[in-house]
């Protein structure tokens, strides 16, 4: 998931990457990853605040949209910041 969102925008890889994160979330199944690239992100979810999770659905911010391993996230340097409050702006799924 980055801000804008990237190629193809299927969410399978950094170069495909999805530009909201509650279309990941909705996609993603028990036991997937959401990963976040740096950046901040408003909630867009269907009753217009927040984010909904899953059960079964980790999602984990601090990358910098390169990584392959999620043990190459760097949190102090890239910082993925989500905004639950209400937004203004519409849901475009």
């Amino acid at each position: 998931m980055k801000s804008g969102g990237s190629g193809a925008k299927t969410g399978a890889s950094w170069s495909d990457a999805l530009d909201n994160i509650q279309v990941a979330i909705d996609g993603a199944s028990t036991g997937d990853q959401v990963w976040v690239a740096q950046g901040a992100f408003n909630g867009l979810a269907a009753n217009g605040f927040g984010f909904i999770l899953k059960d079964g659905v980790s999602l984990y911010g601090g990358f910098a949209g390169t990584e392959s391993a999620i043990d190459q996230r760097d949190l102090s340097v890239h910082t993925s910041t989500l905004r639950g409050g209400y937004s203004s702006e519409k849901d475009t799924r």
